[in-house]
């Protein structure tokens, strides 16, 4: 899940924002600032950790957005921005110079599908850095997104095969695959594979590189092999 920072001194945009945020289920948190300030406080006593930012640009009066960018990223370098502004084309060449490199650039009012864009961006440069939490007998286990090769669900029961071994929780598969970035694709109505670890498509399966195999259903077979073959042209 990713944590997310709305930062704008206008508090209808602020509104609009959250609702559009929440209509992605991979935002966790959602917090909201009316400056720079108030976010660059909150970072600075580490009392929030943030995955990705929405900063207007523009506040009138006081810092702008993107020099507020340039000094969060030396505090979290990891930090993804989504600039916003009002203005259409002002900003760009400031944007395009700045030291904090944005992942995007959005006009408002924020368009859904654009922004869901970005955080596919986003989720395929983080997906190895990326955790799923997980909740295993009554406590939270954490693993990382990359090492997962698969997972099969059974009787309620979601084995997850990662790296260092199988894990075993009692979720929905819908649920988790939520929480994943796009490059795991539902394969099978009990299967989930991550494309990265795909070395042959077959009709009725994939392959992948460690020589495991995962079914591929009738109903699901066109829609694996376009997004396999998408997921390696974006790759190139």
């Amino acid at each position: 899940m990713l944590n997310v920072a709305v930062c704008d001194d206008n508090s209808v945009f602020l509104s609009e924002a959250q609702k559009v945020l929440r209509q992605d289920s991979r935002v966790g948190e959602i917090d909201l600032y009316s400056s720079p300030e108030e976010l660059k406080e909150d970072i600075a006593h580490r009392w929030k950790h943030i995955d990705v930012v929405l900063m207007d640009i523009d506040f009138g009066s006081g810092e702008d957005g993107i020099r507020a960018m340039e000094k969060i990223k030396q505090i979290l370098p990891e930090v993804q921005i989504v600039y916003v502004t009002a203005y259409n084309d002002r900003y760009s060449q400031q944007v395009l110079l700045s030291d904090a490199e944005p992942t995007g650039y959005m006009v408002k009012p924020l368009d859904p599908d654009i922004l869901k864009r970005y955080f596919d961006k986003i989720y395929r440069k983080r997906g190895g850095k990326m955790y799923l939490t997980l909740q295993m007998k009554g406590r939270e286990y954490s693993v990382s997104v990359g090492s997962i090769q698969f997972m099969e669900n059974h009787n309620h029961t979601v084995t997850i095969h990662t790296d260092e071994g199988e894990l075993r929780v009692y979720d929905k598969l819908d649920h988790l695959l939520a929480g994943l970035p796009p490059v795991f694709i539902r394969s099978h109505k009990s299967y989930v594979v991550n494309m990265n670890r795909i070395c042959r498509l077959e009709p009725d399966r994939v392959i992948l590189a460690n020589g495991l195999s995962v079914p591929i259903s009738r109903a699901n077979r066109a829609k694996v092999h376009e997004a396999f073959f998408r997921h390696i042209g974006e790759m190139l």
